[in-house]
């Protein structure tokens, strides 16, 4: 997990090699998923309920970021060759 403030110099690579990113909501409200893409627009790729869980595929190097409603950046992630697992803590 990458800070959120990382999302302005963060960009998706050019890989082939697909994989898949499972997200996890840990906080009490609704979050929404996008992809960041070569040139880091975001592309919205659904939403997480609260505690709830997502799988999404993709490919090794690209960019996914975590938002609550207001489209404020809360986690971004960057997929790897191996499955990996995206958790958004909640508050403590």
């Amino acid at each position: 997990m990458q800070s959120p403030d990382s999302e302005k110099t963060l960009r998706s690579g050019n890989s082939n090699v697909p994989t898949t990113i499972r997200f996890a909501n840990k906080t009490d409200q609704e979050l929404h998923i996008f992809w960041l893409d070569s040139d880091g627009k975001r592309h919205a790729y659904g939403t997480i309920p609260p505690h709830g869980r997502s799988a999404q595929n993709t490919f090794a190097t690209h960019v996914w970021v975590v938002t609550d409603a207001a489209g404020k950046a809360l986690a971004l992630f960057t997929a790897t060759a191996k499955q990996g697992l995206a958790v958004v803590p909640g508050t403590p």
